[in-house]
């Protein structure tokens, strides 16, 4: 077993890394798709169970280098009597099988790629689609039999076998929202599901759909094409229009002609290409530019918000807006006792402050005559 790949290269589905397991009988190869390195395990014990479980044979023993992930599972190899042989380190030629296999995965996988014209973060998918075809191909070393063969004792099918990369059609229809949307549209081809008899297909919006139902054209390639959908859609995807608020300015049906000041020859131009200082339409009436800028902050709400749902403020809906703000009914401060005492909401102000006191005082006074 070997864990290739990049940490900086991701895969379209988020993947970074996989581990490959080969068969040392029959050359079959697993291939699982890693996020993270520490994910080796959980693949290593669902390989275990799978195949045992598949094929009926116990697995004896398994050979690896010496990285982390690997000895991590020493206890569990004792504890199920699995032979852990190691190679000596730095020395990847004892790992001989499973290093030729890397080299040839990476190269189909890579050549699957260059040929459709796919960008690097289709890794993941040509690398499992190279996986598949290696397992069903015929080879010399196994007497012109092919891995699969020899393990599972059945002849795989081989009119399954499509152009990776191609344009495909799969029927549609049974995810139409109405009747009357299309019940096919071009989508890419990316594969064979594992778990079901279908083909994968991408659609220039993101999405993926596994139909049984597909037709191929294995001679056209979208990525490849000229008005490729799915590019456009990426670059959309990744670089969204920001949504800018710009003056409009309402065309007629002629070309209207615009004053240049201070100037000696009139010049007449179109309203894009020059900043008007005012219009000039048949009935010799000018709209300025302020008063445009003032419509347009009229309708500012209009303008700006272009996405198809029906808010509040679209409906012309609108709630008032309460303050919670405390504000003097005092228009001035007086600075002296002069300005105070002529005040007479100042002069109320002060009475009021100086009542209790006076009340208190007289109270405490005639306290004080009570006890003498």
């Amino acid at each position: 077993m070997l864990i290739y790949g990049d940490p900086l290269l991701c895969a379209s589905n988020g993947d970074r890394y996989y581990i490959s397991f080969i068969d040392a009988f029959s050359k079959y190869t697993w291939l699982y798709l890693l996020n993270h390195k520490s994910q080796a395990i959980a693949a290593f014990y669902v390989l275990k169970h799978f195949s045992e479980k598949q094929t009926g044979y116990t697995l004896k023993s398994i050979q690896s280098d010496n990285a982390k992930e690997f000895l991590t599972l020493q206890t569990y190899f004792k504890e199920n009597g699995i032979n852990h042989v190691l190679i000596c380190p730095y020395t990847h030629e004892q790992n001989c099988d499973i290093e030729r296999k890397h080299r040839h995965i990476t190269e189909m996988g890579l050549t699957i790629l260059a040929a459709a014209s796919l960008p690097i973060k289709f890794w993941g998918e040509s690398f499992v689609t190279a996986i598949h075809v290696i397992n069903t191909l015929p080879t010399p070393i196994l007497q012109n039999k092919s891995p699969h063969e020899i393990l599972f004792k059945e002849k795989p099918d081989y009119t399954r076998f499509k152009a990776f990369g191609c344009a495909c059609y799969p029927l549609l229809r049974p995810y139409n929202k109405h009747k009357l949307e299309f019940r096919s549209a071009c989508c890419l081809f990316l594969g064979y599901s594992l778990n079901s008899r279908g083909y994968i297909c991408l659609s220039p919006e993101g999405k993926t759909y596994v139909s049984r139902h597909v037709v191929f054209n294995e001679n056209v390639f979208p990525y490849s094409t000229p008005n490729n959908v799915f590019k456009t859609y990426n670059n959309q995807s990744e670089n969204p229009p920001h949504n800018t608020t710009q003056l409009t300015i309402l065309k007629s049906a002629f070309n209207p002609t615009i004053t240049m000041p201070n100037s000696d020859t009139d010049y007449v131009t179109d309203t894009d290409t020059a900043p008007p200082t005012s219009i000039v339409n048949d009935d010799n009436c000018s709209e300025t530019l302020d008063d445009i800028s003032q419509n347009n902050d009229n309708n500012h709400l209009e303008n700006s918000n272009s996405h198809p749902m029906v808010t509040r403020a679209k409906a012309s809906i609108f709630k008032p807006k309460l303050y919670n703000s405390v504000t003097s009914t005092f228009s001035y401060e007086p600075s002296t006792i002069k300005e105070a005492l002529a005040s007479s909401s100042w002069f109320q102000a002060m009475q009021q402050d100086l009542d209790p006191h006076v009340t208190s005082t007289w109270c405490n006074y005639s306290r004080l005559q009570m006890d003498f």
